[in-house]
């Protein structure tokens, strides 16, 4: 289809892209009134070189935390703060049910260059989900250091308690939801071209195949009715 249909295709079907827009809009606005509130808590560490053991120790884990090698020991760090094990173990030291893990999410992620890692636990009591994001980073740098004792895993940023809810805002929900509206909407003008184009040259070819010149019929002889 060419840029110039396209456009014809648009113009004729406009309250197409309309009707989608609307009903995208409702459905964005009933999802956020039946969304349930969830609050998001962060918490960021820092991994350095552990002070008071052997120089050498101390020269390696330097040398380690460079900017081609820190990465994976990283990574390292934030597969253990995110790992069950680490959740289990923090719902236990916090006095929490274990049901509670299936209510929040988990993550830790690296922060770009830097020898930083950012805990979150996301979920729907706010100061629960700060509890877990400390925690999770406490006991993860914990198990790390014992693993890797040259290390220190320290806080940088302590967890606060959220406020505002992390779910998207109504604003954000209905400029995503209409533009997929509009998007379907365009889809269906252009769908509804399409078939209308179709209809019109299948019916074209059915009356082509008629002969458009009429031939007279020769007028036979008339008999007269014997009263």
């Amino acid at each position: 289809m060419n840029p110039s249909t396209t456009l014809s295709a648009l113009r004729t079907g406009w309250y197409l892209l309309l009707i989608g827009a609307v009903i995208a809009a409702g459905v964005a606005v009933t999802i956020e009134r039946r969304a349930t509130p969830v609050y998001e808590a962060r918490a960021s560490y820092v991994v350095s070189p552990r002070v008071g053991i052997d120089p050498n120790d101390v020269a390696q884990g330097v040398n380690t935390l460079d900017s081609s090698r820190s990465r994976s020991i990283l990574t390292t760090l934030t597969e253990v703060a995110a790992s069950d094990a680490v959740l289990t173990q923090a719902l236990s030291t916090l006095g929490l049910d274990p049901v509670l893990a299936e209510s929040y999410i988990i993550d830790s992620v690296v922060i770009p260059e830097a020898n930083v890692i950012e805990t979150a636990a996301t979920g729907p009591d706010p100061d629960i989900a700060t509890s877990l994001a400390s925690a999770i980073g406490e006991i993860g740098g914990i198990r790390f250091v014992e693993m890797y004792q040259i290390y220190d895993v320290l806080t940088l940023d302590p967890a606060t308690v959220p406020t505002e809810p992390a779910n998207p805002t109504l604003e954000q929900l209905l400029i995503i939801a209409i533009a997929v509206g509009v998007i379907a909407g365009a889809g269906a003008a252009l769908l509804q071209s399409a078939w209308l184009g179709r209809s019109g040259r299948t019916m074209s070819s059915r009356l082509s195949a008629y002969d458009p010149t009429v031939t007279p019929i020769e007028e036979h002889g008339r008999f007269k009715r014997v009263g």
